[in-house]
């Protein structure tokens, strides 16, 4: 942690599992139910390492959406971050936008711990 980067830029690979709990809702007298929503991704792109402790990332790629049984092919892009505790463990926050056939795009915000290996 207390060494200087190499280089400021680089590429990074990222890959994880989303679950998105379903939900019923009336609204304006209408009944929605909304499935849950399992999200597969394998993304890419490039970090920027800004200090020792810190870095930005964007990322990009193919996902699968898996919902009420049906699989379907998506693709996302992922804005995030880290601020490392120790040299293993960071809280990264993120902002991931998604999008499937024949959907809305959806926003997500994270919160979440990683472990560098």
């Amino acid at each position: 942690m207390k060494k200087k980067q190499s280089k400021p830029l680089g590429f990074i690979a990222e890959g994880g599992v989303n679950y998105y709990f379903g939900k019923n809702e009336i609204v304006s007298g209408y009944q929605y139910d909304y499935n849950n929503f399992t999200y597969i991704h394998t993304y890419g792109g490039i970090i920027y390492n800004f200090c020792n402790r810190g870095n930005l990332n964007v990322t990009a790629g193919p996902a699968l959406g898996i919902e009420g049984g049906s699989i379907s092919f998506w693709w996302g892009i992922n804005l995030g971050g880290a601020c490392y505790i120790n040299e293993k463990i960071a809280i990264t926050p993120g902002f991931i936008l998604m999008e499937g056939p024949g959907s809305d795009p959806i926003f997500s915000c994270s919160i979440k711990t990683s472990l560098s290996l």
